[in-house]
């Protein structure tokens, strides 16, 4: 076998061989770099364990390799139930015990076991009833063995003493428990019966149309919020499915009890993770949602709002979040809102002409009005003179302390004695044209089925779940096309 010619090296401390001084059966393998591979790369780095200068776990540049000879068999699997799924030969100088053959051989095992399982049975049973027939006179004897040793084999043993027949059958319950149907994985091509099929977290996404439903986010703004949190010492769950749990809780609104059984974690290492991801988040993006100036507002001005309302600074409007009932009898008696007939919260939304959402109030008792929300959450303190604030029939209330601040409120007319004039028509459809921007927006920020109905456990931090959604709906393509720009 002739030499190879490269200077492509193993990274593992201590191994010698380079590319250029072994046989083509050693091969060099890149560690796994693709968006659902990232929980596999870090448990080849754990078990690689290198260190850097400053004491920090090592990672791997894309030219760093590892070979094939730390890989029992001699090569990767990309079977998550090989024992070469993950590198487990190391150098002497790693102190552990290499556990490389047994683990093969029961791999193998496992492997022929299933595949006898799979293979149909051909026997005739009108043959097998004949045998039977023809057995006269005859004693008998059976004994199982259910054997729990996970080494055992399948084992089957007859003997004949004239007409006294005995029989013994020892049946290993591991046998049992994988004796399963057949499956493929689509993703590694492979047709191995042991691959599994279901979800494990973060690893199991393939693609972006996959985060998408089940986070609410592209895979662009997942690594965003990623790189907002902090690195973790537990490493019991990975930071990606930390955010991923998040995600999903606000995409979702899954109970914590049916998320601690898709993650096979305990409902209380859920509800642990959302509500310290939460604040951490809420803290992060806290400059996601600004006040924008007036010339930044009039550089983005879509088109549609030129020709009407070209000092237009803000859509407000008031959206209200279901809530549980809560706990105190006091929360009760200002939550309740006779509009919903429900339990809930109350904020209000600014928005820019262009979409984005540019103001958040804190949360309300679903029993305060939008006039005493505008006046008291601080929104009015950001106008200025000549700014056109625009807002639906529901705050008559704040039309005073704009019009001391020489500022106007665009407001659909009220109808009198039961008609509108013609220009009251035309300027309730201008009116009505482009306040439809913010409803699109309210509706974008609730597509997080979380504000569907706030459970009582989370009324503490309703503020940083909203503040989180609409930081979620700005990263999002504009509400507005450039084309209507």
């Amino acid at each position: 076998m002739s030499k190879r010619s490269s200077k492509i090296m193993c990274c593992v401390f201590s191994c010698n061989n380079r590319y250029c001084n072994t046989e083509q059966n050693v091969k060099f393998y890149s560690f796994p770099s693709r968006p659902h591979e990232m929980d596999l790369k870090r448990r080849w780095i754990i078990a690689v364990n290198r260190k850097e200068a400053d004491g920090t776990l090592w990672t791997p540049s894309k030219s760093s390799r590892i070979c094939s000879e730390h890989f029992i068999g001699g090569c990767k699997s990309q079977n998550p139930a090989s024992p070469a799924y993950v590198p487990s030969i190391f150098p002497e100088c790693y102190k552990r015990e290499s556990t490389g053959t047994d683990s093969l051989n029961r791999f193998k095992r496992l492997k022929k076991r299933t595949e006898i399982i799979s293979q149909p049975d051909t026997s005739d049973p009108l043959e097998d009833s004949a045998s039977i027939l023809v057995t006269t006179k005859t004693d008998a004897q059976t004994q199982t063995d259910r054997n729990y040793d996970k080494e055992s084999k399948f084992e089957f043993s007859c003997m004949v003493d004239g007409n006294n027949v005995s029989t013994q059958a020892c049946i290993s319950a591991f046998h049992a428990l994988y004796a399963k149907p057949k499956c493929s994985s689509k993703l590694s091509g492979s047709d191995s019966p042991y691959e599994k099929r279901g979800f494990f977290g973060y690893s199991s996404i393939s693609d972006e149309s996959q985060l998408n439903v089940l986070a609410g986010v592209n895979t662009e703004i997942f690594n965003l919020f990623l790189n907002l949190l902090s690195d973790s010492t537990q490493r019991t769950i990975s930071k990606e499915n930390k955010l991923l749990i998040f995600l999903m809780k606000m995409k979702l609104a899954l109970p914590f009890a049916a998320l601690a059984v898709i993650f096979n974690v305990h409902r209380s290492t859920i509800s642990r993770i959302f509500q310290s991801v939460l604040p951490t988040l809420a803290q992060a993006t806290k400059n996601f949602v600004f006040w924008p100036s007036k010339d930044t507002v009039n550089a983005t001005l879509p088109t549609v709002f030129k020709d009407n309302y070209p000092n237009c600074r803000a859509i407000i409007d008031c959206t209200e979040i279901k809530t549980e009932q809560p706990p105190e009898i006091s929360q009760r008696v200002y939550m309740y809102s006779n509009y919903k007939s429900a339990y809930t919260a109350k904020v209000l939304i600014g928005i820019a002409p262009c979409g984005m959402v540019t103001f958040i109030s804190k949360c309300y008792g679903g029993r305060a009005s939008d006039s005493f929300i505008t006046n008291d959450c601080g929104i009015l303190k950001l106008i200025e003179p000549g700014d056109q604030i625009m807002a639906d029939k529901g705050f008559p209330g704040i039309k005073t302390v704009l019009e001391e601040s020489n500022a106007i409120l665009v407001m659909p007319p009220f109808m009198n004695e039961g008609h509108l004039t013609p220009d009251q028509v035309d300027d309730t459809y201008n009116i009505a044209s482009v306040r439809i921007h913010v409803e699109r927006c309210i509706q974008r920020v609730k597509v997080y089925n979380i504000l569907q109905k706030c459970p009582s456990e989370l009324l503490h931090c309703i503020d940083d779940i909203v503040h989180m959604c609409c930081v979620m709906t700005n990263v999002q393509p504009p509400l507005i096309s450039e084309d209507h720009c």
